[in-house]
């Protein structure tokens, strides 16, 4: 096989499985038509890919992404360490808002700062790395608890006592878990004062290959720079959700929704 016939072959190799990704299962019929290929020439790249691990071939004859590109990922993020992924994107969000941005894991019921990128204001909030805090009163920790089941938040919390910080302190499991479904619906948590009075926090989640929610991301401001307009505050809540989306795009390896270009479906 001559370097041109080998780049094409991988080139439509690319396409299919960037196809997969998009629709998730197609059979042979349907991925020959989408990309404008031979039905045989599909039909025997799906073969070589099903050999290989990396496409799956269900009962009805149509084929889907394997956990191979799950192990594949994980082991991308592990060798580059999550902090090294993260940092373009808290560059970004630090460049958008002018703020200190945080990230933080969830270690059992508590929340570790594990990275930071200090704001330039001259009123900030410095929260040093390692720090660990409560998840159930804090920013990132409510968008932390959003990836994990109903009925596993409420036994985490069910019979511990959550001490009141502030006035505004969710108080019990059943309030926290109000707040949980409100974060899973919008895609992002506020902690407005309720760890720290005159602290407002903004974050979002950031999920993995396999769909869990692996780190958050946050802007923690003083809350007075906000009260007065609301405006300023909801371009804060749009780019945060904005780059943790990207953020989980990335860690994810495709973006969910994209097509194929053209000039790549011609590809042959």
């Amino acid at each position: 096989m001559n370097a041109l016939k080998l780049t094409s072959t991988v080139c439509n190799a690319l396409d299919i499985l960037e196809l997969l990704a998009e629709t998730h299962s197609l059979g042979v019929t349907d991925i020959a038509r989408r990309l404008v290929l031979d039905k045989s020439k599909v039909f025997r790249l799906l073969q070589t890919l099903k050999e290989k691990g990396y496409v799956q071939k269900n009962t009805e004859c149509k084929y889907s992404l394997s956990l191979r590109f799950f192990e594949i990922g994980n082991s991308v993020v592990a060798n580059m360490g999550l902090k090294q992924v993260a940092y373009p994107f808290m560059r970004e969000l630090a460049s958008l808002t002018g703020e200190g941005i945080n990230l933080a894991i969830r270690d059992g019921n508590t929340m570790v700062y594990i990275d930071k990128i200090e704001s330039t204001a001259t009123i900030k909030v410095d929260l040093r790395l390692g720090l660990r805090m409560p998840l159930y009163c804090t920013g990132l920790g409510k968008a932390l608890l959003s990836g994990m089941e109903d009925k596993e938040i409420f036994e985490m919390f069910a019979d511990e006592p959550l001490t009141p910080y502030t006035p505004n302190t969710i108080r019990s499991a059943n309030q926290l878990m109000a707040a949980i479904a409100e974060v899973k619906k919008q895609g992002y948590s506020i902690d407005n004062e309720e760890y720290v009075d005159g602290l407002l926090c903004v974050a979002a989640p950031v999920t993995g290959y396999s769909g869990k929610v692996v780190t958050a991301i946050s802007v923690a401001v003083p809350r007075f720079l906000y009260d007065e307009d609301e405006g300023k505050l909801e371009m804060l809540i749009r780019n945060v959700t904005q780059v943790a989306h990207n953020f989980s795009r990335c860690l994810s390896g495709f973006q969910p929704g994209a097509k194929p270009s053209q000039a790549s479906r011609r590809r042959s």
